[in-house]
């Protein structure tokens, strides 16, 4: 099953005047006329920047160009040209989500060197967040800084979730561990189904 993801998922690198910051996108929509590729990706890990580097299973690294974003769901999208093999992935199902579920979560966690991590999990919950017009999938799959705008997998390799939020303790206070949220694939859906493009389902 990995082998067929893994192409899809990409290192998003935000640079600006005064720093640089690395996160996670999904190829998700493929023109099969100019090749270009639409990734989607948290908006937090583009904000600021003043250049976008996309790189992946494909010759070398290409400037990402935004194309849309929408601060409220901590989603964007942008594009990159071209390459024959980008390979968008394909979605899954939040709606029919079972607590307990077994889940997967890629990305590139702490932009270590190579290829994305992987980790396990379950579905933990699945709750509403009406203060930023989406809802979210909660899993234990361990995330950490650069997890964000990975996939959330089911088993069968489809993506329920965006990977886009751990909530960590503070020193001194009760420790919380694998308690992670991912924006989930029904709100990703619907906010770009406003854009027209093809989805993989």
């Amino acid at each position: 099953m990995l082998e067929l993801v893994l192409p899809s998922v990409v290192k998003v690198k935000a640079i600006s005047s005064t720093e640089e910051g690395a996160g996670t996108g999904v190829i998700f929509s493929v023109d099969e006329e100019t090749g270009r590729a639409f990734i989607l990706t948290n908006d937090h890990v583009i904000a600021g920047s003043d250049q976008i580097i996309v790189s992946g299973q494909f010759h070398g690294s290409l400037t990402g160009v935004p194309y849309r974003r929408n601060q409220v769901q901590d989603l964007a999208v942008i594009h990159v040209c071209c390459d024959k093999q980008f390979r968008p992935i394909a979605f899954g199902d939040s709606l029919t989500l079972e607590l307990g579920s077994d889940v997967i979560a890629i990305g590139f966690a702490l932009d270590y060197p190579g290829a994305p991590s992987i980790t396990k999990g379950i579905v933990s919950g699945i709750r509403p967040e009406p203060e930023h017009d989406r809802w979210l999938v909660q899993t234990d799959a361990p995330l950490n800084p650069g997890n964000s705008g990975g996939p959330l997998l089911t088993t069968e390799g489809r993506m329920i979730g965006l990977n886009t939020f751990g909530i960590k303790g503070e020193p001194g206070e009760t420790p919380i561990e694998n308690f992670g949220f991912a924006v989930a694939e029904q709100t990703i859906t619907e906010s770009l189904a406003l854009l027209s493009l093809d989805l993989t389902h």
